[in-house]
């Protein structure tokens, strides 16, 4: 019984397969229409991911950024309090 259903299955699967061959709608598009719906497919593609990648590539710029000058004047700070010697305890200055 089993075996019957999978055959009956597989038959109308072939017979669906062979009936959709042969429409008129199933036309080979020509070469150069073809083309041109491919070039005008990667071209909205390529712009759209161009753009995102722009998006990320500035976000990331301006963390990393923000992270690098925030270092930088952090160790500037502290280059300058090292070199600043704190005041004598217990002297006063005129």
């Amino acid at each position: 019984m089993k075996n019957l259903r999978l055959s009956l299955a597989a038959l109308f699967c072939l017979v669906a397969i062979l009936a959709s061959c042969g429409k008129p709608g199933n036309v080979a598009m020509d070469p150069a229409k073809q083309k041109q719906k491919v070039d005008s497919i990667v071209a909205a593609q390529t712009t759209a991911f161009k753009a995102e990648a722009e998006q990320k590539c500035q976000t990331r710029m301006q963390t990393e950024v923000q992270a690098k000058a925030d270092s930088m004047v952090n160790a500037k700070k502290a280059q300058a309090a090292a070199a600043t010697p704190p005041p004598a305890a217990g002297k006063n200055k005129p």
